[in-house]
């Protein structure tokens, strides 16, 4: 009957009743013979339709918007269906609770009130209703004729009153037989209170003061003996659910459709950075915290919304959105925001579930005017409200949003603004006012990552945040809250700054930062660390310096070879050059590993030059190039070394000077004595070259002061013993330098080793160590290695130089005494931070060392709020000059401090980090490999530690790759199975969004690593793409049975085992008519719920389910035994 009426207002007429017949009014055109034979076919039924209207003039038809049809019986809601949707994929839930306690008087006449209640639930339906499902899995609305009921608690304390008042309000409602009111009285000693629960899929805030006013008119007039009377509603909330669907086929709906898919179109999704890991689906626990303006700050709120023409509502959501942008680094904001949905006359007096959520998009940039945004905010908010007609739950649909349990669809964060305030309900009318609970807040769920409330029921503004406790500790919420006003303040302050230019830090915050930053301890009493380890050659000559296979080398013979080799090496530069070798000359090392290396690197540093590691590895292209760039003068190497460097070195424009170090000539005739030169700490004391972004290695320029600063300063660090351990780094990674420094600083002894050798040389010498260098990929291949017989439990272990999974650090604290989580760029000194490992949070980087200084900026290169992801810059003693030949790039990289009366220099890292509340930094990856797929911001750690939870996986890496133009996830493993990527794909569903698992899942032998022990992403092979084309038929009876079901729901022309349901157009609303025909299907045997239909996704993995669980049912169901 809707399609004729629709049709009629379409065709510009008019119909009413009058004295019992159909009039029908039109302009110069006549109507046409269709138009009347469609009336004429339906005039019995249309005139009833009328005058159960009250449509008795042409007025009265244009007037009505919304028809009470006999077709609306039982009819849901777009919003109602989602709600179904979520109760049956969480199976219960009471985050869609509205609870309403109330203290009842002591006068109340009770079969009184318990009759009001009975009116309002008659007059509204909608509140007695229950949802069935038919077999093909639509539902449905059903009246319920159960009586209104009152059970009565007892309790014996008001503690034990907000117990039962909490499991109560915790309950689900069963919809399916329960009416969506439940209604509780409690008894506590001489006090009487009312729970009045509602579910949110019949009632909403509106509903509230409908509800409240009518109960508050049926109690008045029931108490004076009288009947209630109220003015006759027009329709029903089924009405305007039949009339919400055909709405859907207007053209005016259709505008508003393209609106939202033009206006939401590439939307990013959200990325706050958490405290906890995402859950794999939505976890409903919530908090929340709140703060009051004060009266000053909210009085210029409202002044600046007047100064701009806008609503306060548009200024409070401006400083959400940078609020939101600041947390994320993300300009494309989206914001849910809920709307009443009451703009039509006949549904402002109707109890139901009208309310829906409007999709904000907002662009913050940081060069726009804070009065630019909050125009901008303005027509978007206008734009939205004037496209609200289209059902969010519809716009899911629409706009194919991929599925997430993770997170709810489009956006994250909702804001809202309403007037609470607090009006206590008249005594005449209602008998009974508000309980206070107290400030624990016994139902806080959290329907979002974040909900921030604004409450101008007040003078001043008060303004509550909501937050998933999943992902936020109390005090990041708190924080976040801080954050928000004191991005208020900055708006008042001066709106025509730019949002870059806003003071998003408290002056708490501000100390904190310095307080982190006071590392100040004292100098090491040498600037250079060879000086360091002669005096203790001299305090300890005959113990152990260095062990490398059957060679040993005590600390005076160590001593003595190295200012042999200096000599020598001050000789023959004097020879070549006719000139004394001068401080900051560049020497090559050209050397296999051994003692003479490290004798080597002591001989350069005594003889005042800064030594040059090359690894005899180095492809020849990238070695030529170091000793082209530093030109060094001299090179050290071994003799089985010479002919090799003759051939590379003779295409140079100048050929170096060789000298083989493990040649007796070398040394012969030499003083053994120390040399006496004047070395200064800003002199050079080694140039290590690192990857650079053009190809092209980068030389990093070290000074001595920084150097002997590091090892002196980690000695204190642990405790000014003598370290002793098994170096395994090549000479050519800086943190090489801990190795040797740190035990011959302190009278230790190295035992110098390589990866390949490190099983044999940990299992003879671990007794005698006591600490461990690693970087997480050594360990990855080590711990497979060595037996688990070598006892490393008296050793402390420093780990870093890349990220490393919660997994590896278990693996390590299992193992070791101590880990210690290090943190540091080669253009810092080795190591800038470090941290001592904790269960659960192995992406801590720690705290700065001493003499070293941390801070977190922004891209504008301001300091960035505590929580708040940034690019971390270095700064202190530990710095290096720069790069060698690199002016450009060293400017780039090392800049004087952007901070406000900061002239501190500083080195720009690359890094993304954040401050915790502890004070301690969290390491987040890298800003310029930011892995980003279908709109979403991913980690790639995340996905390779589920990965390493998988048994049968030894070790994993994922990266990004590119096909055919779109970004992808390939996974690269190490096991000692064959791989069964279908199974592990399953593992990662489980727990990971779909965007989130790997497309790709390539078999290695082992991970490959760099020369320093790093990831080498460049030598992963191509991946392995499934050899099967996107359609796979059904085989078995069960795969045929559900792709026929599938094709039947979806309307589908074919559907193969491995399609995703939502890609060949499964939706939430068709997944329970899935659900429900498989379960038909399925009959007693098993009975799937929503959620399976999530996390297997696709046919072949569905069957496989249902197989498995088949099977399990039938084995539970064998209780009785006998004996044959």
């Amino acid at each position: 009957m809707l399609d004729l009426i629709n049709k009629i207002k379409t065709n510009e007429l008019s119909v009413w009743v009058e004295d019992g017949a159909i009039k029908l009014a039109f302009g110069a055109d006549k109507p046409s013979e269709e138009m009347l034979t469609a009336i004429k076919a339906s005039k019995p039924q249309l005139l009833e339709v009328l005058e159960n209207n009250q449509i008795f003039s042409k007025h009265d038809f244009w007037g009505k918007e919304i028809f009470s049809v006999p077709e609306s019986e039982g009819a849901l809601s777009f919003a109602q269906e989602r709600m179904l949707f979520i109760e049956q994929f969480e199976q219960g839930t009471d985050a869609y609770h509205i609870p309403y306690t109330v203290e009842l008087s002591d006068d109340i006449q009770f079969p009184q009130l318990v009759s009001a209640f009975q009116y309002i639930v008659d007059r509204h339906p909608v509140l007695k209703s229950c949802y069935q499902q038919s077999e093909e899995g639509q539902f449905s609305l059903h009246e319920s004729n159960q009586p209104v009921a009152i059970p009565l608690r007892l309790a014996d304390s008001f503690d034990a009153f907000k117990q039962a008042l909490a499991e109560d309000v915790a309950c689900p409602f069963e919809l399916d037989r329960e009416p969506p009111l439940r209604l509780i009285q409690y008894k506590v000693g001489d006090k009487q209170y009312l729970l009045m629960l509602w579910h949110h899929i019949a009632f909403d805030g509106w509903s509230t003061d409908i509800f409240l006013r009518e109960l508050s008119q049926a109690y008045t007039a029931l108490k004076a003996g009288k009947q209630p009377v109220f003015p006759a509603l027009e329709i029903d909330y089924c009405d305007y659910a039949f009339w919400q669907r055909h709405q859907l086929e207007s053209d005016e709906t259709g505008n508003q459709t393209e609106y939202w898919k033009n206006t939401l179109s590439g939307f990013e999704t959200l990325a706050l950075p958490t405290d906890f890991p995402r859950p794999s689906k939505v976890d409903y626990r919530g908090n929340n915290v709140s703060l009051a303006l004060s009266s000053e700050l909210s009085n210029q709120l409202k002044s600046l919304a007047r100064e701009h023409d806008t609503t306060l509502y548009v200024v409070m959501l401006s400083a959400f959105y940078v609020a939101l942008a600041t947390l994320s680094g993300q300009e494309d904001q989206l914001v849910g925001t809920p709307s009443d949905n009451r703009h039509l006359p006949q549904t402002q007096d109707l109890i139901g579930f009208f309310a829906t959520s409007l999709v904000l998009r907002a662009q913050v940039k940081g060069d726009n005017k804070v009065s630019d945004l909050i125009k901008q905010v303005h027509e978007v908010m206008t734009s939205a409200k004037a496209n609200q007609d289209v059902p969010f739950e519809r716009l899911i649909d629409v706009l194919n949003v991929e599925r997430d349990m993770s997170r709810h669809p489009l956006f994250q964060v909702m804001f809202g603004m309403q007037s609470f305030g607090h009006q206590e309900l008249s005594q005449d009318a209602l008998p009974f006012e508000s309980v206070d609970l107290g400030d624990e807040g016994f139902y806080s769920p959290a329907k979002f990552d974040l909900t921030l409330h604004v409450d101008d029921g007040h003078q001043a503004l008060k303004v509550g945040l909501d937050y998933a406790v999943s992902l936020f500790e109390l005090a990041t919420a708190e924080r976040i809250l801080a954050l928000y006003q004191q991005i208020l303040t900055g708006f008042v302050r001066n709106a025509e700054q730019s949002i870059a230019e806003l003071d998003v830090l408290t002056d708490s915050e501000k100390q904190l930062f310095i307080d982190w930053n006071q590392t100040e301890a004292e100098l090491p009493v040498e600037p250079t660390w060879h000086r360091l380890f002669e005096a203790q050659a001299q305090q300890t000559p005959d113990a152990i310096a260095l062990v490398h296979q059957e060679e040993v080398l005590t600390y005076q013979a160590l001593n003595e070879k190295a200012n042999q080799l200096a000599n020598t090496l001050r000789e023959t530069y004097q020879q070549r050059y006719q000139s004394e070798l001068k401080p900051d000359t560049p020497v090559a090392l050209f050397m296999e590993r051994s003692s003479e290396m490290l004798i080597a690197i002591l001989a350069v540093l005594k003889a005042g030059g800064a030594y040059v590691p090359v690894s005899p590895e180095y492809p020849k292209e990238r070695a030529q190039f170091i000793f082209e760039d530093t030109a060094a003068p001299l090179v050290l190497t071994q003799q089985s070394k010479l002919s090799e460097l003759d051939s590379w070195l003779n295409e140079l424009p100048a050929l170096p000077e060789l000298i083989a170090v493990d040649s007796p000539s070398a040394y012969e005739g030499q003083s053994t004595d120390n040399l006496d030169l004047a070395i200064s700490g800003n002199d050079l004391a080694y140039v290590i070259y690192t990857s650079g972004t053009t190809g092209k290695p980068k030389g990093v320029m070290m000074p001595h002061s920084a150097y002997a600063d590091f090892i002196h300063q980690y000695h204190q660090s642990l405790g000014a013993q003598p370290v002793s351990l098994v170096s395994l780094t090549q000479y050519t990674f800086d943190i090489f330098g801990l190795e040797y420094g740190l035990p011959l600083l302190s009278g230790g002894t190295v035992y110098l080793s390589d990866i390949h050798q490190a099983p044999d040389t940990l299992s003879s010498h671990a007794l005698k160590t006591n600490v461990l260098q690693l970087t997480p990929s050594v360990w990855s291949v080590l711990q497979v290695a060595l037996p688990e017989s070598v006892d490393l439990s008296h050793i402390t272990v420093i780990v870093g130089g890349e990220s490393g999974s919660e997994a590896l650090y278990q693996s390590l604290s299992l193992r070791f005494q101590k880990v210690i989580q290090v943190y540091g760029p080669t253009e810092a000194c080795i190591w800038s931070t470090q941290s001592e490992y904790q269960q659960g949070k192995a992406n801590l980087i720690g705290t700065p060392l001493n003499n070293e200084s941390c801070y977190v900026l922004s891209t504008q290169g301001k300091l960035c709020p505590i929580g708040v992801p940034g690019e971390l810059h270095i700064g202190g003693v530990g710095l290096a000059r720069g790069y060698l030949n690199r002016e450009a790039l060293t400017q780039e990289r090392f800049i004087t401090s952007p901070i406000a009366g900061h002239e501190e220099r500083l080195y720009k890292t690359g890094d993304l980090v954040r401050w915790r509340h502890d004070g301690q930094l969290e390491y987040i990856g890298r800003n310029d490999f930011q892995v980003k797929i279908r709109g979403h911001r991913i980690e790639l750690g995340e996905i390779e530690a589920v990965l390493l939870e998988e048994a049968t996986v030894q070790q994993a890496v994922v990266i990004d790759r590119e096909k055919e133009g779109e970004k992808y996830l390939a996974a690269y493993i190490v096991s000692d199975t064959t791989l069964d990527a279908e199974r592990i794909r399953q593992t990662l569903s489980a727990s990971l969004p779909d965007f989130m698992v790997p497309s790709t899942f390539t078999q290695i032998d082992a991970i490959p690593l760099t020369m320093n022990g790093k990831l080498d992403r460049r030598a992963l092979p191509e991946p392995e793409w499934s050899a099967s084309d996107n359609y796979t038929a059904p085989e078995t009876e069960l795969e045929i049975a559900l792709c026929g079901i599938w094709q039947e729901v979806l309307g589908a022309e074919r559907v193969g085992i491995h399609d995703s349901f939502f890609q060949v157009g499964g939706n939430s609303i068709n997944a329970i008519k899935v659900v429900s025909q498989i379960n038909r299907y399925l009959g007693h045997s098993l009975r799937l719920e929503l959620v399976n239909l999530y996390t297997t996704k696709t046919i072949g993995e569905l069957a496989q389910f249902i197989e498995e669980n088949q099977k399990h049912s039938f084995l539970e169901e064998q209780d009785n035994e006998m004996s044959i």
